[in-house]
């Protein structure tokens, strides 16, 4: 194996970090950690072995890394939806419709968090809180202006992050056997944004 500075070469290509995190992140989502090999993940991506485990150092290293790659790019695209039609802080109504429309883009996107949710704390301690707490709630606080030490703030915001999960899961599970899926995300979508603004209204 080619090695560059004491690294594998592998990883050197952004192009080639970007088509490992694809891959390991449709692997991840649709069977969990204890259902993919590093084997499959490197075969797959055409990424070696020896590379994958010299840049993460194990499977759930990987895991980590790919989740932190989605969760950041779901990041900017979504503060990039709400900055561009609202202006100023956001309402709770454009903030769950924001989420609501990339969760359900994006099975797999939707899946990888649920993943990442139910294994975190058997894997590595601060998964949980890296997607609950970090990810999810500081994007609520930041779109809606709020104080995350205001107790009342963090009620609202975690209300909401849960809602809006919880809610996307359940509109998704069963997406594959609708034969109308833009019909059935449109219904849902208008029933969220009723619920939300009903229960967030000030």
């Amino acid at each position: 194996m080619k090695v560059e500075g004491g690294k594998p070469l592998d990883l050197v290509d952004p192009n080639a970090i970007e088509q490992l995190f694809e891959v390991a992140a449709e692997l991840f989502a649709e069977r969990g950690i204890d259902g993919v090999s590093v084997r499959e993940i490197s075969r797959l991506s055409n990424v070696s072995i020896a590379a994958i485990y010299y840049h993460f150092k194990s499977k759930e290293g990987l895991f980590a890394e790919v989740c932190l790659h989605k969760y950041e790019d779901f990041e900017r695209e979504l503060l990039k939806r709400i900055n561009a039609h609202v202006p100023g802080p956001a309402t709770p109504v454009a903030v769950a419709l924001a989420f609501f429309d990339m969760m359900t883009a994006d099975n797999n996107l939707l899946r990888l968090f649920q993943r990442d949710m139910i294994a975190g704390t058997r894997t590595h301690e601060h998964f949980l809180s890296l997607w609950q707490d970090h990810h999810f709630r500081r994007l609520i606080d930041k779109a809606l202006g709020f104080d995350p030490d205001n107790p009342q703030h963090q009620m609202k915001s975690f209300s909401l992050a849960a809602l809006v999960n919880g809610y996307s899961e359940v509109v998704m599970s069963d997406i594959d056997g609708i034969a109308d899926k833009v019909a059935h995300l449109q219904k849902h979508r208008r029933f969220l944004e009723q619920f939300v603004e009903m229960a967030f209204r000030t």
